[in-house]
Order: structure tokens, then C-alpha cells, then sequence
């Protein structure tokens, strides 16, 4: 039973129980020696009767006989209430919707919708049985169950409401539905709320206007659409790949069922980045037959993309056979080809899903292969959004489920903002007309499409301009501090570096739309356009808009800093390296790190505004002494969390261990162990710094190999030492004991001549 019918019934009985104890104590004083009698007059108080009202030639009414004559009668009116609530409680409730205004309706119910529009005032339509437990339905929501026939949700329940959202699971369902009502409403009200729909579908969502031209400002929500900007966002694989020193991103999906699809048409357009070359994604399936049929059916354009562009792979492997002998060799034969950034899972189910994610972990552990983060759906996860990795090599971290958390909602909102910012720039430009057909009001779903396909391409502009979000951060608002970008915007080489990138984004854009290069002239109706074409190949004067597009994207971001300036926001992110000795004083190296740092700051104070990563081999004694001071001197001198790359030769037992033979042969002893010293580094992150790890071993090869040739090992140490430098904006070396390895580190800097800041600790 129900709350409130459970509480009417209550009050129900306490009424009557005290109007019968009332009564029958007042007739008892009337009638003392006919209790039958006093039980009858009692029983009379629920009906009105008169014997209640005092006569002439009646018995004298006393206190307890008036007292049960409201009670009684309160009882009866309450009864009546009470039992038209419980049998005509959905009629009332739906007579009071009708009233209601400001609201959105939502026919068809899914914790997706649900809980996207939670901060909203929702009056919901569907059956008891598709809401599970009501009670956990957001605030403030009206919900009337019942089946959803060609009734519900009619203009006469659904009051004033500013938006009208189908959103069952089943996006076909959802379209159907929309007709229906569609047709009801037309001609009855001059009250237009906007129509959205949940499609999950990508061929329906793509040609929703070929079903009728009611659809053609319908707006479009999806969750596996969500999961992949999410997802996308939390992964950032081009930077991923940056710090990894790969020549491109490489993402394998297993399985290609909405949400893999949804997230290869995403990394499509979000893997840019004019460091690197085009995306690889290579999609893992036991019949690849039929995900090329799939793909044809509700992707075709992403078959589509020429040469230097995206390239699409497929391999046929049933992934939990990926252990078994052989099975994963044309994967891994990819992976040597080009190392892989991640690999996401998503198939059908979350069981499948996880025993598909353990096998793939299980082959990490035992062959050292597929060294990438591994990204597993989980619908029943409770945020869509993935945590940030902090293995880069490995690991299994879960995404996809149905909450949206804080974040997730930032994003959301920022996507929809960013997408009509997007097109108002454009609108704004000179050579284009301002028509009412061009204004955002008035564009059809088709039509806004590019802007939100653009919307998010400030996050790899950022990222690809040499910004980070702040550690532990996704995104900070998109807002972006302005004194280092305002540099970048006078950046010649840089802009026109970035503008080629969005270029690049713009033709993967409308490749995905269907869009064929021509020649001649721009045709919509074939879908044929001039200006996919490279870069170098665009006419006079175009290459200037893809630049005003990045000025006004990182301007926006500007703005919105200058709006909140005590908030999170994007900073120049500059990279200090660390190489020394293994033997160590920790107050010494502490006080000479801070004395580096104070120069470092004083010679350019443009760094206070920025990000820092610190970038070490990890070895015992400097690596982890000096990232440790680097990282707590930076802190208090800017307020800034750091973020902390470590990158591994080996596991750190093994490390520790061929660096103690080593240290078996000097007299001088470390002020602190290599476990203490690992434990100060780990520690950082309660500090709110980011500790990521790169295991730096070439691929298939374990510590034995590594312990077994020795002279391999240090081939690893030095490529380390080496990719350090190549990446490091700044130096500092220890070289107290005269380290060959410093040394040469030293003077390999020196050739370099990449900053006037050789940070050397004397």
C-alpha cells in the first residue's frame, strides 16, 4: 500500500475510534442502563442525525454528545474525501496538471531523461511498472501512471508546459508517440513547447524530417550520445596519446552496438590536434560481417573518409577468447603498428561487458600487450562519466551509467551553449546573410547539427594550444585564463596551426553529414561541397574564417574566466623535467628544488598563471625526492596543484631493486628509504595533485627480460631520460655526486637549447 493512502486510512480510524469513545461516553451519561442503546445514538453521529440537535421534549445533550457531533460528521466528510482520493485519485491528479505552467512533460519514462532534467519541474506520464519506486522520482514531479494511449498527454492534462519530451528507451517508440500527439495538438492552441525526442538510433535520428515536417525543429536527446561526450572528455585521447609520445590516436572498440557508435562518430570529430596524425580506430568483433552491415546501415559515412583522414580497421576476435593462443594476434599486430591510447568496451550487456574487460586485463598482466587504459560499460554504474585515468598504460575504469553527476551536467549545458554560440559567430560573419531561416529559432534539427557536431572543439583547441584543465578537472567551465591566451592569440604560427586542425574538424563534420568534395559548386541537396579539400587547397580568403572560428572560440573561454575569475579555469600548461642522483639528502634537495623554483618564477613571473606537470623517471632518491619538493613548492607559491608524470622503466619493486645494487656500492646513505620516498610521491594526490603513470616497457617485455639483459634496461632508462627532455619546457638536474647519467643528461639539454633556464643544482 501506497503512502498516502496508507496515512488517509489512518487518520480515518483514529476519527472514528474517537468519535465512538466520545459518543458513547456522552449517551452513556444519557442512557446509563442501556448500553445497546448509547452504542445506537453513537453510531448516529456519523450520519447527521437530529437526535444530536437538542429538543424540548428530548434528553439534555452534554459536552461528550456535542463533541461527537462535529467529530462524527468530520469523520463522514473525510470518509467520502478519503475514498474519492483512493478511486479517483489519478482523475484529480490529472485535473490538477492541467493547471499546471512552466513545466516539462515527459511521456514515456528512463532514468536517462529522468534525471537530465531533474533541475526542471516534470509532470510524467507511463505505467506504475515502468517507475519502479516512485518515491526516488526528482522533486516536485507530478506523475500520473496508467497505459499511454492516444489520450495521454493531451493539450487539456498537459497545462502550459515549455516543453513536451518523449523519452521511453525505445526511440521508434518515442517517434510514434510524437505523431500521435503531433496530430492531436495541431490547430487546437497557440501554445507551441518545444518537442524532444530520445533517439538512440542514428539512421532515425539523421532523417526524422522524412517522416513529417512537425519533426524539423524537434531537438534530439540521446544517452548513448551522452555517454560519448562523457566519455570522450574523461579519456581526452589526444592528449592521452601526447604524453605517451604517440604519432596518432589509436582507439580499438569492442563490440559496435548505439554506444560504440556513438563514441567512434565522437572521437572522430574530437581526436584533433595538429601534433599529431588522424585517428585510427579499430573496431574488435566476432562477426565483422555484421558490424560493417550495422555500420552501413546507421554510420555509412564513417566508411567514408578519405585518405590522411580517419582510418577504420577491422578485427575479427571474439574477446573472451583474447588469452587463448593466437587468437589476439591480428590485434596485436595493429598495436605494434600503432600503439593503442584506449580501448573501450561496450556489447550488449554488463556481464558480457565484464568479463570481457578482465580478459583483456588478464592479457595486460600476462603477455605485456595492449598497453592502454581499458574502458569498460557499466550500466549500472552511477555516472555516466568515467574517473580520469591514472595509468595510462593499463587498467580497467568504468563508464556509461544512468546518472549524471555535476560534471556531466556541465557538459551537457555547456554543449548546448557552445553549439548556438558556434553559430551566432558564424552568422555574425560579413560575407553571411542574416536571415530569419539562419536564426537559431528557426533551424531545424538537420541544420543545427554542425554547431553541436563543433560544440565541444574548444576542449581539443585548448588541449592542442598547450592548456590543462586543472588537476582532477574535466573541463572547469571551458574557461580559460586570459593572459596567457590573449599570447597565443598573437601567435601567428600557432593560430594558423589551430585553424588548419578546426579545418580538418569541419571536413570529418560534414563527411559525417554525407557531404562529397566537388569542384564545382556547393550543392545541399546532393550534398556536394567545394571546400572539403586540405587545408592548403582552400581558396582565398577561407582559411581565414576556420581562424576567426579558434580566435572566437578561445575569446569565449576568455570572457567566461573574466565573468568568474575565482573559478577553475584552463592554464598554460608547462612541463619541468627531473634527472639526478640516486643517493640524496631530502632537506637539502627540498631547499635547493625551492631555490630553483624561486629563480625560475623570478626570470618568468608569466608562470604564476600557469599549470605545471612534472616529469620523472621515477628512479629512488632525486626523481621522487626533488617531484615531491617541486610539487609542494609550486602549491604554495601559485595555489596550484600539479600534475605528477611518472614515467617507469619497470615496475617499482624492480626499479628499487637494481637501483639498491647501485647504492650497495656507495658509502653515503639516502636520508630516506625508496618505499618512504614512493609512499611522500603517492601521497601528493590527497593534496589534490594528479599522479599518473607510463609504463615505459617496450611492448611485450617483463622485468625478467629486462633483469636478465641488463644493458636493455638501461636502453629503457635512457629513452626515458631522453623523451623527458624532449617534452620539458625546463630542466633541474641533481648532480652532487657526479652521476654519469646526469652528466650526459646535462649536456644533452645543453644541445637542445630549448630554454635559458637550466635549472642545475649545484
Amino acid at each position: 500500500m501506497k503512502r498516502t493512502p496508507r496515512l488517509t486510512l489512518g487518520i480515518l480510524s483514529a476519527l472514528f475510534c474517537a468519535t465512538l469513545m466520545i459518543g458513547f461516553v456522552g449517551w452513556w451519561k444519557v442512557y446509563p442502563n442501556d448500553p445497546l442503546d448509547a452504542l445506537y445514538h453513537t453510531l448516529l453521529a456519523f450520519t447527521g442525525d437530529d437526535s444530536y440537535i437538542e429538543k424540548d421534549a428530548g434528553p439534555v445533550l452534554n459536552g461528550w454528545i456535542e463533541m461527537a457531533r462535529f467529530t462524527g460528521l468530520l469523520t463522514t466528510i473525510s470518509a467520502v474525501f478519503g475514498v474519492a482520493a483512493l478511486f479517483l485519485r489519478e482523475q484529480i491528479k490529472r485535473a490538477l496538471a492541467s493547471f499546471r505552467s512552466g513545466h516539462i512533460v515527459i511521456i514515456g519514462a528512463s532514468n536517462f531523461v529522468l534525471n537530465k532534467y531533474k533541475s526542471e519541474k516534470i509532470t510524467l506520464f507511463d505505467r506504475s511498472d515502468a517507475v519502479p519506486d516512485p518515491s526516488q522520482l526528482p522533486k516536485g514531479t507530478c506523475f500520473l501512471s496508467g497505459p499511454i494511449t492516444k489520450t495521454t498527454g493531451t493539450l487539456a492534462t498537459l497545462g502550459n508546459p515549455k516543453a513536451v519530451i518523449f523519452g521511453a528507451a525505445d526511440g521508434v517508440l518515442n517517434v510514434e508517440r510524437a505523431q500521435t500527439w503531433l496530430a492531436e495538438k495541431k490547430g487546437k492552441s497557440d501554445n507551441q513547447p518545444d518537442l524532444i525526442l530520445r533517439v538512440e538510433d542514428g539512421s532515425v535520428a539523421r532523417e526524422l524530417e522524412l517522416l513529417s515536417d512537425d519533426f524539423r525543429s524537434a531537438q534530439l536527446v540521446s544517452k548513448s550520445e551522452t555517454i560519448a561526450r562523457a566519455l570522450l572528455t574523461s579519456m581526452a585521447p589526444t592528449e592521452l596519446a601526447i604524453r605517451r609520445k604517440q604519432k596518432r590516436p589509436h582507439i580499438a572498440l569492442v563490440g559496435l552496438g548505439s554506444v560504440n557508435l556513438a563514441v567512434a562518430e565522437e572521437a572522430a570529430l574530437r581526436c584533433q590536434n595538429f601534433k599529431l596524425d588522424p585517428l585510427q580506430l579499430t573496431i574488435v568483433d566476432v562477426d565483422i560481417e555484421a558490424v560493417k552491415l550495422k555500420l552501413r546501415r546507421e554510420r555509412p559515412d564513417l566508411l567514408a573518409f578519405g585518405q590522411d583522414s580517419v582510418e577504420v580497421r577491422f578485427v575479427c576476435l571474439d574477446a573472451l577468447e583474447c588469452c587463448a593462443a593466437g587468437q589476439a594476434d591480428d590485434l596485436l599486430s595493429l598495436e605494434a603498428e600503432n600503439p593503442l591510447t584506449a580501448i573501450v568496451v561496450a556489447t550488449g550487456s554488463d556481464a558480457m561487458n565484464t568479463a570481457i574487460a578482465m580478459r583483456l586485463r588478464q592479457l595486460q598482466d600476462e603477455q605485456l600487450r595492449l598497453r592502454a587504459p581499458i574502458y569498460m560499460r557499466s550500466d549500472s554504474l552511477a555516472t555516466v562519466s568515467a574517473e580520469i585515468a591514472t595509468d595510462l598504460t593499463g587498467g580497467i575504469l568504468s563508464f556509461g551509467g544512468s546518472t549524471l553527476n555535476k560534471e556531466d551536467l556541465e557538459l551537457e549545458r555547456l554543449h548546448d551553449e557552445l553549439a548556438e554560440a558556434i553559430h551566432d559567430r558564424w552568422r555574425s560573419m560579413p560575407s553571411v546573410p542574416k536571415t530569419e531561416e539562419n536564426d537559431w529559432k528557426n533551424m531545424s534539427t538537420v541544420e543545427r547539427r554542425a554547431s553541436y557536431r563543433a560544440a565541444l572543439s574548444a576542449v581539443e583547441m585548448f588541449y592542442a594550444g598547450g592548456f590543462a584543465p586543472p588537476p582532477g578537472q574535466r573541463l572547469a567551465g571551458l574557461r580559460i585564463e586570459g593572459k596567457a591566451a590573449n599570447r597565443d592569440l598573437g601567435d601567428t604560427t600557432l593560430m594558423r596551426d589551430m585553424s588548419e586542425m578546426e579545418h580538418n574538424r569541419w571536413v570529418i563534420e560534414r563527411t559525417l553529414e554525407g557531404y562529397q568534395p566537388t569542384e564545382g559548386y556547393r550543392d545541399n541537396e546532393k550534398k556536394l561541397h567545394p571546400l572539403i579539400c586540405p587545408f592548403s587547397h582552400l581558396p582565398a580568403g577561407e582559411e581565414d574564417k576556420d581562424e576567426i572560428n579558434v580566435k572566437r572560440t578561445i575569446e569565449h573561454g576568455i570572457r567566461l574566466h573574466e565573468a568568474a575569475p575565482d573559478s577553475l579555469c584552463w592554464r598554460k600548461l608547462h612541463k619541468i623535467g627531473l634527472i639526478g642522483p640516486l643517493v640524496v639528502d631530502s632537506a637539502s634537495t627540498r631547499a635547493k628544488v625551492e631555490s630553483a623554483l624561486d629563480k625560475l618564477l623570478s626570470d618568468a613571473p608569466e608562470l604564476t598563471d600557469a599549470a605545471l606537470e612534472i616529469l620523472t623517471p621515477n628512479a629512488p632518491g632525486f626523481d621522487r625526492e626533488a617531484a615531491v619538493a617541486l610539487a609542494l613548492a609550486w602549491k604554495k607559491r601559485t595555489g596550484q596543484a600539479t600534475r605528477v608524470l611518472l614515467m617507469n622503466a619497470a615496475r617499482v619493486p624492480m626499479i628499487d631493486a637494481i637501483a639498491g645494487e647501485a647504492l650497495a656500492k656507495v658509502t653515503e646513505l639516502a636520508t630516506k628509504s625508496p618505499q618512504e620516498q614512493t609512499d611522500m610521491l603517492l601521497n601528493l594526490a590527497e593534496d589534490r595533485h594528479q599522479i599518473a603513470s607510463i609504463d615505459c616497457r617496450p611492448l611485450g617485455v617483463s622485468d625478467a627480460d629486462l633483469n636478465a639483459d641488463r644493458a636493455r634496461f638501461f636502453k629503457v632508462v635512457d629513452d626515458i631520460q631522453n623523451a623527458i627532455m624532449d617534452r620539458a619546457d625546463y630542466m633541474v638536474f641533481g648532480h652532487e655526486h657526479g652521476s654519469k647519467w646526469t652528466e650526459r643528461a646535462i649536456e644533452k639539454w645543453s644541445k637542445l637549447g630549448k630554454s635559458k633556464h637550466l635549472l642545475a643544482k649545484e
